[in-house]
């Protein structure tokens, strides 16, 4: 199965939809790719270096902090997707956000 069609990586892309402000792209993704980081930090393998996703020192164990976070932490627990589903779904943030940074959006 191609790994943009599988379940889980469907279930996390229609989250992060109903998620979206049209307004604010950059702030709607950078939402959305820190709390995946965030979870495979504390809970899987960690993210991929060329992420550049660094917690905070400060930072032990996840607790869900808005919508992002609260939305995976529900799915993570009803076995909604699994963490290649989150590592392949945070790739494509990633890439959206390195677009959003060439074209000047973010801030």
């Amino acid at each position: 199965m191609n790994r943009f069609a599988t379940p889980g990586y469907k279930a996390l892309r229609g989250e992060y939809n109903v998620s979206w402000d049209g307004h604010d792209p950059w702030g709607s993704n950078i939402g959305w790719l820190f709390a995946i980081s965030e979870f495979l930090t504390h809970e899987g393998p960690g993210t991929p270096p060329e992420w550049d996703f660094h917690d905070s020192p400060v930072h032990h164990g996840w607790e869900p902090e808005g919508y992002p976070e609260e939305m995976l932490a529900d799915m993570w627990d009803e076995g909604e997707f699994t963490i290649e589903d989150a590592l392949t779904f945070g790739g494509v943030l990633n890439r959206y956000d390195d677009m959003l940074r060439a074209a000047g959006l973010n801030y």
